[in-house]
């Protein structure tokens, strides 16, 4: 398994350079192919998914603006469709 196959995103952090991140739970697969996991990076990714505004998570988690927006926008093509379907 390598770090393409993953659900993972490349980003430049702290460091400036891009790393392949994991964007969902670790595996020890995942890890072992070379992902990092990052708790800020990971809480982007849930908290996109529960609707927070991209420029409050750049604030809140301290990533650059330039990666939550990649997680937002990876976090929502990665969410099934809403059905308004009747209990």
């Amino acid at each position: 398994m390598n770090p393409s196959t993953l659900t993972v995103l490349y980003l430049s952090l702290a460091a400036g350079t891009e790393r392949p991140y994991l964007i969902e739970d670790p595996t020890p697969e995942a890890l072992a192919a070379g992902a990092v996991f990052d708790p800020w990076v990971h809480l982007t990714h849930l908290l996109t998914q529960q609707g927070r505004d991209p420029d409050w998570l750049a604030r809140f988690t301290g990533l650059p603006p330039a990666a939550v927006h990649r997680i937002t926008e990876a976090a929502r093509q990665s969410q099934p469709a809403l059905s308004h379907q009747p209990c």
